[in-house]
């Protein structure tokens, strides 16, 4: 099954999906998974100033991968795991979801405006550090993004952007924009440097997207490779990714609701932050405990619970699942 075979793993060839894949690879090598990468150009990468939003939704960072494993030119490819839609669809498989990195967001300035930031605290900010800075650009793909930031600071001006890391700093460092916004995760695996210092946003407040921080491996479901891939799984990240996916998905599931979903631990407790937003830029938040033993679906089904008691469908203006 493992031994010498060489297997075939998919992933799209930016900077930090490179990254991503070759950390998948050490981690599949040290349990006698050997493999090598297999570059596939996706349709997110072709269309690199249009928000996600508008081509296509999560699906478009995915969609070639997985026809990759359907015609099975790859034995299984990663991904960063907010990419995926919201369900796993037939006939694919997530057998492994490596421990989670780090799952805030950052603020990241443009040279110019770090002047202005002198002795600011890079932990944690709140609401009200974005309010004291006024009127700013900010480029963001993100409709959750756009619209927490929206919420702190209506003077700020956000616009929509799409393309890699490195696309995205170069702009930023021309001037295009005052600041962008990244997911932390991004940072943690491909370090800025002292050029491009960035300010973590207190997800307590501006809660991160469901899933971001993680990596998982997708491969096809009955693959012989879904027990070994299983082995690699970390428990943990999965019974918290799996509940933020379900609220998700109980949600409509795609990138055109802003809504922000955490799930973590905390005295022992599985917490659950959520924030909504509906078209006239309200938001509706919950924050939710419950017992560690709880099963992911028991959990997701308590918080949609109390979504549904809490107005959710009057608030959004329409009926969900």
């Amino acid at each position: 099954m493992t031994g010498s075979h060489v297997y075939k793993l998919a992933t799209r060839g930016s900077k930090l999906a490179l990254w991503q894949a070759h950390f998948v690879q050490e981690k599949l090598a040290s349990n006698g998974i050997r493999s090598e990468l297999m570059i596939v150009k996706t349709s997110g990468d072709h269309q690199k100033e249009k928000p996600l939003a508008e081509i296509g939704g999560k699906g478009v960072f995915v969609k070639e991968l997985e026809q990759a494993l359907l015609a099975k030119t790859a034995d299984f490819a990663v991904h960063s795991l907010k990419d995926l839609p919201a369900e796993t669809r037939k006939p694919f498989a997530l057998p492994c979801f490596l421990a989670r990195h780090p799952c805030e967001d950052v603020i990241i300035f443009s040279p110019s405006w770090i002047k202005k930031l002198t002795g600011a605290s890079q932990e944690k900010w709140q609401a009200e550090d974005l309010q004291k800075l006024g009127a700013l650009k900010i480029g963001t793909g993100s409709l959750r993004r756009e619209s927490l930031l929206s919420e702190a600071n209506p003077a700020i001006k956000t616009i929509a952007i799409h393309g890699n890391v490195d696309t995205r700093l170069a702009h930023l460092k021309a001037g295009k924009w005052d600041a962008i916004i990244l997911a932390r995760a991004s940072i943690f695996r491909l370090p800025l440097g002292e050029e491009f210092p960035h300010f973590v946003l207190n997800s307590s407040w501006f809660i991160p997207c469901a899933g971001q921080g993680a990596l998982v491996v997708e491969t096809l479901a009955g693959s012989p490779l879904e027990g070994p891939l299983r082995q690699l799984s970390d428990p943990f990240t999965e019974q918290t990714v799996s509940i933020e996916r379900k609220i998700l998905a109980y949600l409509g599931g795609d990138c055109n609701l802003p809504a922000g979903v955490n799930v973590f631990l905390k005295n022992n407790e599985l917490c659950c932050d959520t924030v909504i937003f509906n078209d006239d830029g309200q938001s509706l938040r919950m924050y939710l405990t419950q017992g560690q033993e709880c099963s992911a679906e028991d959990f997701a089904d308590l918080v949609w619970g109390e979504l549904k008691h809490s107005g959710i469908e009057s608030f959004l203006g329409r009926s969900l699942h």
